[in-house]
Protein backbone atom coordinates (compact mmCIF):
# COMPACT_ATOMS: atom_id res chain seq x y z
CA UNK A 1 0.00 0.00 0.00
CA UNK A 2 2.95 2.18 0.47
CA UNK A 3 3.78 2.38 -2.90
CA UNK A 4 -0.16 3.23 -4.13
CA UNK A 5 0.35 6.04 -1.69
CA UNK A 6 3.53 7.17 -3.00
CA UNK A 7 2.23 7.15 -6.94
CA UNK A 8 -1.09 8.89 -5.68
CA UNK A 9 1.39 11.74 -4.01
CA UNK A 10 2.78 11.97 -7.06
CA UNK A 11 -0.32 12.54 -9.00
CA UNK A 12 -2.04 14.92 -6.46
CA UNK A 13 1.30 16.99 -7.46
CA UNK A 14 0.41 16.55 -11.17
CA UNK A 15 -2.88 18.05 -10.20
CA UNK A 16 -1.34 21.40 -9.43
CA UNK A 17 -0.99 21.80 -13.09
CA UNK A 18 -5.29 21.60 -13.77
CA UNK A 19 -6.04 24.84 -16.19
CA UNK A 20 -8.61 25.82 -13.65
CA UNK A 21 -6.04 25.80 -10.87
CA UNK A 22 -3.93 27.68 -13.04
CA UNK A 23 -6.27 30.12 -14.10
CA UNK A 24 -6.84 30.58 -10.77
CA UNK A 25 -3.26 31.68 -9.90
CA UNK A 26 -2.84 33.19 -13.43
CA UNK A 27 -6.01 35.08 -14.72
CA UNK A 28 -6.11 38.73 -14.43
CA UNK A 29 -10.09 38.60 -13.10
CA UNK A 30 -11.62 40.11 -10.27
CA UNK A 31 -11.92 38.18 -7.55
CA UNK A 32 -15.73 37.83 -7.85
CA UNK A 33 -15.14 36.36 -11.39
CA UNK A 34 -13.04 33.76 -10.01
CA UNK A 35 -15.58 32.65 -7.31
CA UNK A 36 -18.23 32.06 -9.63
CA UNK A 37 -16.37 28.40 -10.26
CA UNK A 38 -18.22 28.17 -6.77
CA UNK A 39 -21.38 28.67 -9.12
CA UNK A 40 -20.41 25.90 -11.35
CA UNK A 41 -19.32 23.44 -8.87
CA UNK A 42 -22.62 23.91 -6.71
CA UNK A 43 -24.01 20.07 -8.15
CA UNK A 44 -20.72 18.49 -7.14
CA UNK A 45 -20.40 20.10 -3.54
CA UNK A 46 -23.83 19.38 -2.80
CA UNK A 47 -24.06 16.33 -3.59
CA UNK A 48 -21.12 15.51 -2.34
CA UNK A 49 -22.82 15.06 0.74
CA UNK A 50 -24.68 12.59 0.18
CA UNK A 51 -21.91 10.49 -1.57
CA UNK A 52 -20.11 10.08 1.95
CA UNK A 53 -23.43 9.41 3.65
CA UNK A 54 -24.84 6.65 1.08
CA UNK A 55 -21.84 5.62 -1.25
CA UNK A 56 -18.10 6.47 0.86
CA UNK A 57 -19.65 4.69 4.10
CA UNK A 58 -19.99 1.36 4.89
CA UNK A 59 -22.53 2.43 7.44
CA UNK A 60 -22.95 -1.23 9.80
CA UNK A 61 -21.28 -3.02 7.43
CA UNK A 62 -18.08 -1.49 8.82
CA UNK A 63 -18.67 -3.40 12.11
CA UNK A 64 -15.90 -4.93 13.98
CA UNK A 65 -13.78 -3.92 10.47
CA UNK A 66 -10.96 -1.53 11.52
CA UNK A 67 -10.03 0.27 7.98
CA UNK A 68 -14.40 0.22 7.04
CA UNK A 69 -14.43 1.81 10.48
CA UNK A 70 -11.82 4.82 9.69
CA UNK A 71 -13.70 5.32 6.38
CA UNK A 72 -16.70 5.46 7.80
CA UNK A 73 -15.54 8.36 10.33
CA UNK A 74 -14.23 10.03 7.67
CA UNK A 75 -17.23 10.38 5.66
CA UNK A 76 -19.14 11.88 8.60
CA UNK A 77 -16.63 14.47 8.83
CA UNK A 78 -17.02 15.42 5.13
CA UNK A 79 -20.88 15.19 4.60
CA UNK A 80 -21.09 18.44 6.93
CA UNK A 81 -18.89 20.64 4.40
CA UNK A 82 -21.81 20.84 1.94
CA UNK A 83 -23.42 23.22 4.50
CA UNK A 84 -20.50 25.49 4.25
CA UNK A 85 -21.12 25.89 0.93
CA UNK A 86 -24.42 27.34 1.42
CA UNK A 87 -23.38 29.70 3.66
CA UNK A 88 -20.49 30.90 0.95
CA UNK A 89 -23.59 30.79 -1.97
CA UNK A 90 -25.31 32.88 0.16
CA UNK A 91 -22.89 35.90 1.46
CA UNK A 92 -21.67 35.59 -2.20
CA UNK A 93 -25.11 36.90 -3.02
CA UNK A 94 -25.60 34.60 -5.58
CA UNK A 95 -29.18 33.85 -4.86
CA UNK A 96 -30.27 37.30 -6.33
CA UNK A 97 -29.33 35.09 -9.93
CA UNK A 98 -31.50 32.27 -9.47
CA UNK A 99 -34.63 34.03 -8.67
CA UNK A 100 -37.28 31.16 -8.11
CA UNK A 101 -36.81 27.53 -7.11
CA UNK A 102 -37.16 26.31 -10.63
CA UNK A 103 -34.67 28.20 -12.03
CA UNK A 104 -32.18 26.89 -9.26
CA UNK A 105 -33.72 23.14 -9.82
CA UNK A 106 -33.49 23.07 -13.70
CA UNK A 107 -29.59 24.59 -13.36
CA UNK A 108 -28.46 21.74 -10.66
CA UNK A 109 -30.22 19.06 -12.27
CA UNK A 110 -31.07 19.64 -16.23
CA UNK A 111 -29.38 22.93 -17.73
CA UNK A 112 -27.61 21.91 -20.86
CA UNK A 113 -24.23 23.34 -20.20
CA UNK A 114 -23.32 21.21 -16.88
CA UNK A 115 -24.32 18.00 -18.48
CA UNK A 116 -20.62 16.84 -18.87
CA UNK A 117 -20.42 18.09 -15.51
CA UNK A 118 -23.41 15.45 -14.19
CA UNK A 119 -21.83 13.11 -16.11
CA UNK A 120 -18.41 12.79 -14.47
CA UNK A 121 -19.99 13.37 -10.51
CA UNK A 122 -22.31 10.04 -11.90
CA UNK A 123 -18.84 8.49 -13.21
CA UNK A 124 -17.43 9.26 -9.72
CA UNK A 125 -20.17 7.80 -8.07
CA UNK A 126 -20.15 4.90 -9.65
CA UNK A 127 -16.25 4.41 -9.15
CA UNK A 128 -17.00 4.44 -5.19
CA UNK A 129 -19.38 2.06 -5.52
CA UNK A 130 -17.26 -0.60 -7.31
CA UNK A 131 -14.87 -0.07 -5.06
CA UNK A 132 -15.99 -2.32 -2.31
CA UNK A 133 -12.76 -2.76 -1.07
CA UNK A 134 -12.10 -1.02 1.82
CA UNK A 135 -8.33 -0.10 0.17
CA UNK A 136 -9.52 1.06 -2.94
CA UNK A 137 -12.56 3.24 -1.60
CA UNK A 138 -9.79 4.73 0.62
CA UNK A 139 -7.20 5.32 -2.54
CA UNK A 140 -10.25 7.19 -3.94
CA UNK A 141 -11.15 9.17 -1.10
CA UNK A 142 -7.45 10.47 -1.15
CA UNK A 143 -7.24 11.20 -4.21
CA UNK A 144 -10.46 13.64 -3.92
CA UNK A 145 -8.90 14.98 -0.53
CA UNK A 146 -5.56 15.32 -2.45
CA UNK A 147 -7.48 17.36 -5.68
CA UNK A 148 -9.47 19.17 -2.98
CA UNK A 149 -6.49 20.22 -0.85
CA UNK A 150 -4.75 21.91 -3.70
CA UNK A 151 -7.98 24.25 -4.99
CA UNK A 152 -9.27 25.20 -1.52
CA UNK A 153 -4.98 26.48 -1.57
CA UNK A 154 -5.99 28.50 -4.75
CA UNK A 155 -9.25 29.79 -3.41
CA UNK A 156 -8.13 30.43 0.28
CA UNK A 157 -6.17 33.62 -1.09
CA UNK A 158 -9.32 34.75 -3.37
CA UNK A 159 -11.63 34.58 -0.11
CA UNK A 160 -8.73 36.83 1.77
CA UNK A 161 -9.28 39.57 -0.50
CA UNK A 162 -12.85 38.85 -0.76
CA UNK A 163 -12.90 39.84 2.85
CA UNK A 164 -10.18 42.84 2.93
CA UNK A 165 -13.34 44.20 0.21
CA UNK A 166 -16.38 43.59 1.27
CA UNK A 167 -15.58 42.51 5.36
CA UNK A 168 -17.59 39.74 4.25
CA UNK A 169 -15.97 35.75 5.45
CA UNK A 170 -16.18 32.84 3.26
CA UNK A 171 -16.28 29.71 4.99
CA UNK A 172 -16.51 26.82 2.55
CA UNK A 173 -14.01 29.11 -0.09
CA UNK A 174 -11.60 30.21 2.72
CA UNK A 175 -9.25 29.32 5.36
CA UNK A 176 -11.75 28.21 7.41
CA UNK A 177 -12.07 25.05 5.19
CA UNK A 178 -8.72 24.61 4.67
CA UNK A 179 -7.75 24.55 8.26
CA UNK A 180 -10.31 21.38 7.93
CA UNK A 181 -8.87 20.09 5.06
CA UNK A 182 -5.13 20.38 6.36
CA UNK A 183 -6.29 19.00 9.76
CA UNK A 184 -8.43 15.95 8.51
CA UNK A 185 -8.43 12.62 9.64
CA UNK A 186 -6.41 11.87 7.05
CA UNK A 187 -3.37 11.22 8.62
CA UNK A 188 -4.71 8.69 11.11
CA UNK A 189 -6.63 7.27 7.84
CA UNK A 190 -3.47 7.09 6.12
CA UNK A 191 -1.73 5.54 9.15
CA UNK A 192 -4.62 3.09 9.31
CA UNK A 193 -3.86 1.37 5.56
CA UNK A 194 -0.54 2.68 4.86
CA UNK A 195 0.77 -0.97 6.50
CA UNK A 196 -1.76 -3.14 4.12
CA UNK A 197 -0.07 -5.82 2.41
CA UNK A 198 -1.19 -5.99 -1.05
CA UNK A 199 -0.78 -8.67 -3.51
CA UNK A 200 -0.37 -8.19 -7.25
CA UNK A 201 -4.23 -8.17 -8.00
CA UNK A 202 -5.40 -6.26 -5.30
CA UNK A 203 -2.57 -3.55 -5.63
CA UNK A 204 -3.61 -3.36 -9.15
CA UNK A 205 -7.48 -2.66 -8.22
CA UNK A 206 -6.33 -0.28 -5.85
CA UNK A 207 -3.83 1.80 -8.16
CA UNK A 208 -6.60 1.32 -10.64
CA UNK A 209 -9.03 3.55 -8.17
CA UNK A 210 -6.92 6.09 -7.61
CA UNK A 211 -5.65 6.50 -10.92
CA UNK A 212 -9.43 6.71 -12.29
CA UNK A 213 -10.62 9.14 -9.37
CA UNK A 214 -7.49 11.38 -10.76
CA UNK A 215 -8.67 11.53 -14.43
CA UNK A 216 -12.28 12.33 -13.61
CA UNK A 217 -11.45 14.70 -11.04
CA UNK A 218 -8.72 16.68 -13.75
CA UNK A 219 -11.87 16.39 -16.01
CA UNK A 220 -14.04 18.08 -13.82
CA UNK A 221 -11.60 20.75 -13.52
CA UNK A 222 -11.63 21.26 -17.07
CA UNK A 223 -15.14 21.37 -17.47
CA UNK A 224 -15.29 23.70 -14.28
CA UNK A 225 -12.53 26.13 -16.18
CA UNK A 226 -14.67 26.07 -19.42
CA UNK A 227 -17.58 27.12 -17.92
CA UNK A 228 -16.00 29.85 -15.60
CA UNK A 229 -13.99 31.44 -18.68
CA UNK A 230 -17.15 31.08 -20.88
CA UNK A 231 -19.25 33.12 -18.31
CA UNK A 232 -16.13 35.76 -18.06
CA UNK A 233 -15.94 35.86 -21.33
CA UNK A 234 -19.34 36.98 -21.68
CA UNK A 235 -19.36 39.02 -18.47
CA UNK A 236 -22.24 37.16 -17.07
CA UNK A 237 -23.72 34.16 -15.69
CA UNK A 238 -25.55 30.86 -17.65
CA UNK A 239 -29.07 31.67 -19.09
CA UNK A 240 -31.52 30.03 -16.53
CA UNK A 241 -34.35 32.30 -17.81
CA UNK A 242 -36.23 29.33 -18.96
CA UNK A 243 -36.41 25.64 -18.17
CA UNK A 244 -35.23 23.14 -20.32
CA UNK A 245 -37.58 20.36 -21.76
CA UNK A 246 -36.13 17.01 -20.85
CA UNK A 247 -39.20 14.79 -21.55
CA UNK A 248 -38.49 11.48 -23.20
CA UNK A 249 -38.39 11.95 -26.66
CA UNK A 250 -41.31 9.39 -28.94
CA UNK A 251 -41.04 6.50 -26.31
CA UNK A 252 -44.13 4.48 -27.59
CA UNK A 253 -42.13 4.35 -31.15
CA UNK A 254 -39.96 3.29 -29.08
CA UNK A 255 -41.90 0.55 -26.92
CA UNK A 256 -39.40 -2.94 -26.62
CA UNK A 257 -41.01 -6.24 -27.78
CA UNK A 258 -39.82 -9.13 -28.85
CA UNK A 259 -38.18 -8.10 -32.25
CA UNK A 260 -35.18 -5.91 -30.28
CA UNK A 261 -31.73 -7.57 -30.64
CA UNK A 262 -31.90 -8.34 -26.74
CA UNK A 263 -34.63 -10.94 -27.25
CA UNK A 264 -32.36 -13.13 -29.83
CA UNK A 265 -30.56 -15.13 -26.79
CA UNK A 266 -31.22 -18.08 -26.76
CA UNK A 267 -30.39 -17.45 -22.73
CA UNK A 268 -32.91 -15.42 -22.27
CA UNK A 269 -37.04 -15.70 -22.27
CA UNK A 270 -39.73 -13.23 -22.08
CA UNK A 271 -40.05 -12.46 -18.32
CA UNK A 272 -42.81 -14.31 -16.58
CA UNK A 273 -39.80 -15.64 -13.70
CA UNK A 274 -39.09 -14.69 -9.59
CA UNK A 275 -38.00 -11.27 -10.23
CA UNK A 276 -41.66 -10.88 -12.07
CA UNK A 277 -43.99 -11.95 -9.79
CA UNK A 278 -41.88 -10.43 -7.02
CA UNK A 279 -42.21 -7.23 -8.60
CA UNK A 280 -45.72 -7.90 -9.05
CA UNK A 281 -46.51 -8.76 -5.66
CA UNK A 282 -44.65 -5.36 -4.46
CA UNK A 283 -46.73 -3.30 -7.06
CA UNK A 284 -49.80 -4.40 -5.71
CA UNK A 285 -48.82 -3.63 -2.07
CA UNK A 286 -48.32 -0.21 -3.23
CA UNK A 287 -51.58 -0.07 -4.05
CA UNK A 288 -52.42 0.12 -0.29
CA UNK A 289 -50.19 2.71 1.38
CA UNK A 290 -51.25 5.49 3.52
CA UNK A 291 -49.53 7.86 1.26
CA UNK A 292 -51.28 6.31 -1.83
CA UNK A 293 -54.59 6.30 0.09
CA UNK A 294 -53.76 9.97 2.02
CA UNK A 295 -53.79 11.60 -1.89
CA UNK A 296 -56.97 9.53 -3.30
CA UNK A 297 -58.65 11.41 -0.45
CA UNK A 298 -57.55 14.09 -0.98
CA UNK A 299 -58.95 14.35 -4.61
CA UNK A 300 -61.97 14.07 -3.33
CA UNK A 301 -61.80 17.53 -2.05
CA UNK A 302 -59.73 18.43 -4.70
CA UNK A 303 -57.39 19.73 -1.80
CA UNK A 304 -55.45 22.35 -2.89
CA UNK A 305 -52.91 22.59 0.47
CA UNK A 306 -52.35 19.11 0.17
CA UNK A 307 -51.10 19.25 -3.13
CA UNK A 308 -48.81 21.99 -2.14
CA UNK A 309 -47.54 19.96 0.48
CA UNK A 310 -45.90 17.49 -1.86
CA UNK A 311 -44.92 19.40 -4.74
CA UNK A 312 -41.03 19.79 -2.67
CA UNK A 313 -40.85 16.45 -2.47
CA UNK A 314 -41.95 15.31 -5.77
CA UNK A 315 -39.90 18.07 -7.13
CA UNK A 316 -36.72 16.55 -5.23
CA UNK A 317 -37.40 13.41 -6.65
CA UNK A 318 -38.28 14.48 -10.40
CA UNK A 319 -35.15 16.30 -10.89
CA UNK A 320 -32.92 13.85 -9.63
CA UNK A 321 -34.48 11.07 -11.47
CA UNK A 322 -33.75 12.72 -14.29
CA UNK A 323 -29.91 12.85 -13.51
CA UNK A 324 -30.12 9.28 -12.93
CA UNK A 325 -31.85 8.21 -16.26
CA UNK A 326 -29.64 10.40 -18.32
CA UNK A 327 -25.90 9.88 -16.92
CA UNK A 328 -26.23 6.64 -14.43
CA UNK A 329 -28.47 4.47 -15.95
CA UNK A 330 -26.58 4.03 -19.04
CA UNK A 331 -23.67 2.02 -19.57
CA UNK A 332 -20.59 4.59 -20.26
CA UNK A 333 -18.82 2.61 -22.05
CA UNK A 334 -21.52 0.12 -24.12
CA UNK A 335 -19.39 -3.31 -25.21
CA UNK A 336 -22.07 -4.66 -26.94
CA UNK A 337 -25.60 -3.87 -28.71
CA UNK A 338 -27.53 -5.35 -25.51
CA UNK A 339 -26.06 -2.54 -23.28
CA UNK A 340 -26.16 0.43 -26.15
CA UNK A 341 -30.18 -0.41 -25.69
CA UNK A 342 -29.61 -0.12 -22.09
CA UNK A 343 -28.94 3.55 -22.79
CA UNK A 344 -31.68 4.16 -25.60
CA UNK A 345 -34.09 3.03 -22.93
CA UNK A 346 -32.43 5.43 -20.74
CA UNK A 347 -33.39 8.39 -22.69
CA UNK A 348 -37.16 7.25 -23.41
CA UNK A 349 -37.99 6.87 -19.87
CA UNK A 350 -38.34 9.38 -17.11
CA UNK A 351 -40.11 12.22 -15.99
CA UNK A 352 -40.36 15.75 -17.75
CA UNK A 353 -38.86 18.60 -15.80
CA UNK A 354 -40.50 21.58 -18.00
CA UNK A 355 -43.51 20.64 -17.65
CA UNK A 356 -43.07 20.12 -13.16
CA UNK A 357 -41.94 23.68 -13.48
CA UNK A 358 -44.81 25.23 -14.89
CA UNK A 359 -47.17 23.30 -12.36
CA UNK A 360 -44.72 24.65 -9.65
CA UNK A 361 -45.59 28.25 -11.52
CA UNK A 362 -48.93 28.02 -11.14
CA UNK A 363 -49.36 27.16 -8.04
CA UNK A 364 -47.33 29.81 -6.64
CA UNK A 365 -45.08 27.74 -5.20
CA UNK A 366 -42.60 30.36 -4.72
CA UNK A 367 -44.64 32.69 -3.22
CA UNK A 368 -46.51 29.58 -0.66
CA UNK A 369 -42.66 28.59 0.42
CA UNK A 370 -40.97 31.96 0.35
CA UNK A 371 -37.86 30.11 -0.29
CA UNK A 372 -34.88 31.76 -1.01
CA UNK A 373 -31.84 29.81 -2.80
CA UNK A 374 -29.82 28.88 -0.10
CA UNK A 375 -33.51 27.51 1.59
CA UNK A 376 -33.72 25.48 -1.63
CA UNK A 377 -30.25 24.10 -1.79
CA UNK A 378 -30.83 22.92 1.67
CA UNK A 379 -34.02 21.29 1.20
CA UNK A 380 -33.02 19.51 -1.79
CA UNK A 381 -29.34 18.01 0.10
CA UNK A 382 -29.66 18.97 3.49
CA UNK A 383 -32.88 18.56 4.78
CA UNK A 384 -33.55 15.86 7.81
CA UNK A 385 -37.18 15.99 6.12
CA UNK A 386 -35.81 15.01 2.89
CA UNK A 387 -33.41 12.03 3.97
CA UNK A 388 -35.83 9.60 2.60
CA UNK A 389 -35.92 10.40 -0.73
CA UNK A 390 -32.37 11.09 -1.21
CA UNK A 391 -31.87 7.84 0.27
CA UNK A 392 -34.17 5.86 -2.76
CA UNK A 393 -32.15 7.92 -5.01
CA UNK A 394 -28.50 6.24 -3.58
CA UNK A 395 -30.40 2.62 -3.83
CA UNK A 396 -31.37 3.66 -7.34
CA UNK A 397 -28.10 4.55 -8.18
CA UNK A 398 -26.49 1.42 -7.00
CA UNK A 399 -28.62 -0.64 -8.85
CA UNK A 400 -28.30 1.43 -11.46
CA UNK A 401 -24.45 0.85 -11.85
CA UNK A 402 -24.67 -2.64 -11.52
CA UNK A 403 -22.37 -4.52 -14.11
CA UNK A 404 -25.27 -6.98 -14.38
CA UNK A 405 -27.17 -5.74 -17.58
CA UNK A 406 -29.96 -7.65 -16.05
CA UNK A 407 -29.89 -6.32 -12.11
CA UNK A 408 -29.84 -2.74 -14.54
CA UNK A 409 -33.17 -3.55 -16.51
CA UNK A 410 -35.28 -4.55 -13.60
CA UNK A 411 -34.11 -1.58 -11.33
CA UNK A 412 -35.19 0.98 -14.25
CA UNK A 413 -38.88 -1.38 -14.59
CA UNK A 414 -39.27 -1.07 -10.61
CA UNK A 415 -38.24 2.30 -10.42
CA UNK A 416 -41.14 3.11 -12.85
CA UNK A 417 -44.14 0.11 -11.67
CA UNK A 418 -43.48 0.82 -8.25
CA UNK A 419 -44.23 4.45 -8.69
CA UNK A 420 -47.59 3.73 -10.88
CA UNK A 421 -50.01 3.82 -7.75
CA UNK A 422 -48.63 7.23 -5.97
CA UNK A 423 -48.56 8.86 -9.38
CA UNK A 424 -52.00 7.80 -10.50
CA UNK A 425 -53.59 9.03 -6.86
CA UNK A 426 -51.48 12.04 -7.57
CA UNK A 427 -52.53 12.89 -10.82
CA UNK A 428 -56.27 12.10 -9.33
CA UNK A 429 -55.29 15.25 -6.89
CA UNK A 430 -53.90 17.08 -9.81
CA UNK A 431 -56.86 16.79 -12.10
CA UNK A 432 -59.37 17.48 -9.40
CA UNK A 433 -57.29 21.18 -8.27
CA UNK A 434 -56.92 21.42 -12.13
CA UNK A 435 -60.95 21.64 -12.51
CA UNK A 436 -61.56 22.81 -8.77
CA UNK A 437 -59.15 26.51 -9.20
CA UNK A 438 -59.09 26.51 -13.06
CA UNK A 439 -55.26 25.69 -13.51
CA UNK A 440 -53.23 24.56 -16.21
CA UNK A 441 -51.09 21.29 -14.30
CA UNK A 442 -50.09 19.53 -17.30
CA UNK A 443 -47.38 17.72 -14.69
CA UNK A 444 -49.47 17.13 -11.98
CA UNK A 445 -52.62 16.28 -14.13
CA UNK A 446 -50.76 13.27 -16.00
CA UNK A 447 -47.58 12.63 -14.69
CA UNK A 448 -45.26 10.81 -16.10
CA UNK A 449 -42.66 9.40 -13.66
CA UNK A 450 -43.70 6.16 -14.36
CA UNK A 451 -43.47 6.43 -17.94
CA UNK A 452 -42.23 2.69 -19.38
CA UNK A 453 -41.99 2.21 -23.02
CA UNK A 454 -42.35 -1.44 -23.10
CA UNK A 455 -45.91 -3.50 -23.73
CA UNK A 456 -46.79 -4.08 -20.17
CA UNK A 457 -44.85 -3.05 -16.60
CA UNK A 458 -42.75 -6.18 -16.46
CA UNK A 459 -42.65 -7.31 -20.03
CA UNK A 460 -38.58 -7.54 -19.57
CA UNK A 461 -36.68 -10.61 -20.72
CA UNK A 462 -34.32 -12.17 -17.66
CA UNK A 463 -32.10 -15.32 -17.36
CA UNK A 464 -33.91 -18.49 -16.90
CA UNK A 465 -32.40 -18.56 -13.41
CA UNK A 466 -29.23 -17.97 -11.29
CA UNK A 467 -27.49 -15.76 -10.00
CA UNK A 468 -28.27 -12.80 -12.29
CA UNK A 469 -32.03 -13.41 -11.50
CA UNK A 470 -31.38 -13.74 -7.85
CA UNK A 471 -29.47 -10.37 -8.02
CA UNK A 472 -32.45 -8.51 -10.14
CA UNK A 473 -35.00 -9.79 -7.93
CA UNK A 474 -33.15 -8.36 -4.38
CA UNK A 475 -32.33 -5.33 -6.55
CA UNK A 476 -36.64 -4.81 -7.23
CA UNK A 477 -37.01 -5.91 -3.43
CA UNK A 478 -34.30 -3.37 -1.95
CA UNK A 479 -35.37 -0.55 -3.82
CA UNK A 480 -39.49 -1.63 -3.06
CA UNK A 481 -38.29 -1.16 0.43
CA UNK A 482 -36.61 2.06 -0.17
CA UNK A 483 -39.98 3.41 -1.62
CA UNK A 484 -42.23 2.01 1.11
CA UNK A 485 -39.50 4.22 4.06
CA UNK A 486 -39.66 7.45 1.61
CA UNK A 487 -43.53 7.17 1.29
CA UNK A 488 -44.10 6.52 5.59
CA UNK A 489 -41.60 9.17 6.47
CA UNK A 490 -43.00 11.64 3.76
CA UNK A 491 -47.00 11.08 4.70
CA UNK A 492 -46.06 12.02 8.13
CA UNK A 493 -43.39 14.80 7.53
CA UNK A 494 -45.97 16.56 4.50
CA UNK A 495 -49.22 16.42 7.26
CA UNK A 496 -46.89 17.88 9.72
CA UNK A 497 -45.22 20.37 7.54
CA UNK A 498 -48.31 22.64 6.06
CA UNK A 499 -45.10 24.57 3.80
CA UNK A 500 -42.75 21.95 3.85
CA UNK A 501 -39.15 23.39 4.65
CA UNK A 502 -40.27 25.61 7.33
Amino acid sequence: MKSVLMLMNSMGRSFEENPLLKWLRESESDVERKLWLGIFSAPFVMHFSDLNRYHISYGDEAAGDRHRTVLNQHAAEDMTHSELFVKDFSTLGWEQHFGSSPRLMDFLYTHPDLAQLRAAIAELTSLVIHSQDPAARFAVVEAIEASGNGLFRHTAPLALEYRKRTGKELVFWGDHHLTLENGHTMTSDEEAFAGLRLDKQRRAQVTTAATETFRILDDLGYEMMRLVQDAVERTGLPDISTAHDTSPKDSKAATLTKAHPWCQSSTLHPSHGPTAQALAELVASAERSALTLHLREAAHSASFAALRRFMPALALDVCARRTLYDHTLPFRRPLDHAQRRVGTLARLIGPSTASLFTDWQNLDMDGHLQWSATDCLRYLFLEPGTEPVRALHATLTRHFTADDINVRLWAAAAASALSIAFNNALAGLGRAVQDAEGLSLPFLSAPDLSAWPVDGAYNLLEPAGGPSTERATAAVRSIAEALQQRDDVLFRYCLDAPALGH
